[in-house]
């Protein structure tokens, strides 16, 4: 019996240390797989936290490159512009002077004739040229000169403005022309100057109004004239209470309007 018990103890410590040993095993797997998690989890959030900047960092510098580029385009879209802008200006402004020279060349018409004598006149200035130099102009305006009282003074040089209908004779006029010599009434020579006028607006003479000289036989005129050598009597006026052409008085004194009226009412009632 005590050989049973005793193998039935033994049994049961063995048992014991059996079940202690397979705890701490346990305890020791426990331990082994926490630190395990703890690790993967501590890797994990290393990498995850690693990703995290590098994807920052690289939005960053997407966002960075993509602000450069568009400042690049936009400036590179300013500078084109501007050059555009430039080029289109000297294109203008040189359009602009051809077109000037081209008017300058078009208009200039009108040319001037100075340093002629201040004695010399228009019918002896056209006297030095063919008759038929009249029939070619379609403008011209004589200023005459004049000689100074005092013998000290300056002379005004008469001058001379012409215009031809064909352009064409204009320049070959001032080649001719300019340099030829006119004189005075007293034997005195001066060479003339011959060139375009600055001021190339040609004065035209203003039409002669159709008016003029027929005021004795204008209408309103013939009648004015037959009204105030036949003038109507004027109308009788009451200066106090306007106009009345039939004016009342009673012992010199003139009678209102209302006092007549009041007269008639009066009266008209006593002959009902």
């Amino acid at each position: 019996m005590r050989t049973y018990l005793n193998h039935n103890n033994t049994d049961r410590s063995i048992q014991a240390k059996e079940e202690l040993t397979e705890r701490e095993d346990n305890s020791k797997k426990n331990t082994i797989e926490r630190k395990k998690k703890y690790e993967d989890l501590k890797y994990y959030e290393c990498n995850r936290k690693s990703l995290s900047t590098r994807r920052h960092e690289v939005e960053s510098r997407d966002k960075i490159t993509k602000n450069s580029k568009e400042n690049h385009n936009a400036d590179s879209n300013h500078v084109k512009k501007s050059q555009s802008e430039k080029v289109l200006k000297k294109q203008e402004d040189l359009l602009i002077t051809l077109l000037k020279k081209e008017q300058s060349c078009v208009h200039k018409k009108k040319i001037i004739i100075r340093h002629l004598p201040p004695t010399l006149s228009e019918d002896n200035f056209f006297e030095s040229f063919p008759s038929s130099l009249k029939d070619e102009l379609d403008y011209y305006y004589y200023v005459n000169g004049c000689v100074p009282e005092n013998p000290g003074g300056d002379i005004t040089h008469s001058r001379m403005y012409l215009s031809f209908k064909d352009d064409l004779k204009t320049k070959e006029f001032i080649k001719t022309q300019h340099g030829k010599f006119f004189y005075d009434s007293n034997g005195g020579k001066f060479k003339a100057m011959v060139s375009f006028a600055p001021y190339q607006t040609i004065i035209h003479q203003n039409k002669s109004d159709d008016m003029n000289n027929t005021l004795e036989t204008d209408a309103y005129f013939l009648k004015s004239c037959e009204e105030m050598n036949n003038p109507e009597e004027p109308v009788k006026k009451d200066d106090d209470n306007g106009d009345l052409t039939n004016v009342m008085k009673e012992d010199g004194v003139i009678l209102p309007p209302l006092v007549v009226a009041l007269r008639k009412k009066l009266k008209n009632k006593k002959l009902t």
